[in-house]
């Protein structure tokens, strides 16, 4: 039995199509790669000129003429105080920073603007001289010549100041010292009492010795002498009795002296404290250079 030959077919028709197909497919990937290779290849130049531009140097320098414009209004710096500009620190164009010295001037102050300058001195100098008049227990005030020439309305509030506080301790220490006064009195007029007391006493005595010796006698009974008896010492009890009085009345008296004096003294104390306070301040503002001339610099 003899083997069918089979016949060779030619491209054609449905196969040839589907031929062409495929090699549009492959040819549409083969584009799709290239086209990513070479985004990839520019994303890679572009990140090594970035990279380049930031960590390279360019030795050459371009040069242009250009102009600085504020962004805002020009700033005017004021002195600090008025007078002649005697060293100029900067010049045009240099770049300053906050603090740094610009110009050195040399301060003229008028009169005016000096005696503005020294009135807290003035003030303090005049308190200090009231607080001295206080502390020394003075009746009037002596102040400096600066203070009377400069500063007069500072003088007159202190002295009003003072007779007002001069015042008010002179009431205080009045009530006191009356009290005093009345232990005084009281005192004296016991020491009085008891003088009486025992200068009658010594006559009820000496009475008592010549009726008791007269009874003995025969020319006085013994009633009478037992009555000039208790007239003595019925004067005995009472001398007695003042004389035991008198350690109290002292006492009383010393105390209202001390509580007088311990109210002046308290005030004087205060007042010295005051002082040393206002001395301090004083010298802590003459250590201030508030000077007819004075150099200054503008920052």
């Amino acid at each position: 039995m003899k083997a069918a030959r089979r016949k060779p077919q030619w491209f054609g028709g449905s196969d040839s199509a589907h031929l062409r197909s495929d090699a549009e497919a492959m040819a549409a990937r083969g584009a799709h790669r290239f086209g990513a290779l070479l985004l990839l290849v520019l994303a890679a130049m572009a990140l090594a000129m970035l990279a380049w531009t930031r960590f390279s140097y360019v030795d050459d320098i371009a040069r242009g003429d250009a102009r600085v414009v504020a962004a805002g209004p020009n700033t005017i710096v004021p002195a600090a105080d008025a007078g002649v500009v005697n060293a100029i620190l900067v010049t045009d164009g240099d770049k300053v920073a906050a603090g740094q010295p610009l110009l050195r001037i040399e301060a003229s102050l008028s009169k005016a603007a000096i005696d503005q300058k020294r009135a807290p001195l003035y003030a303090l100098a005049a308190r200090a001289a009231r607080l001295a008049a206080e502390a020394e227990g003075k009746e009037e005030i002596t102040f400096p010549d600066e203070v009377r020439r400069n500063a007069p309305h500072a003088a007159d509030q202190e002295t009003a100041t003072f007779r007002d506080r001069l015042r008010l301790q002179k009431d205080e220490l009045a009530t006191l010292l009356q009290l005093a006064a009345q232990k005084g009195q009281q005192l004296r007029e016991a020491q009085s009492m008891l003088a009486r007391l025992e200068a009658r006493l010594r006559l009820n005595r000496a009475a008592e010795s010549g009726i008791c010796g007269a009874y003995r006698d025969g020319t006085a009974s013994f009633a009478e002498c037992q009555t000039a008896q208790r007239v003595s010492i019925d004067a005995a009890g009472q001398v007695e009795n003042v004389r035991r009085g008198l350690p109290k009345a002292e006492a009383a008296l010393r105390d209202a002296q001390q509580k007088a004096e311990e109210k002046r003294g308290r005030f004087w104390a205060a007042a010295r404290s005051e002082l040393n306070e206002t001395e301090a301040r004083i010298a802590a503002l003459r250590t201030q250079k508030h000077k007819e001339t004075e150099t200054t610099v503008l920052r």
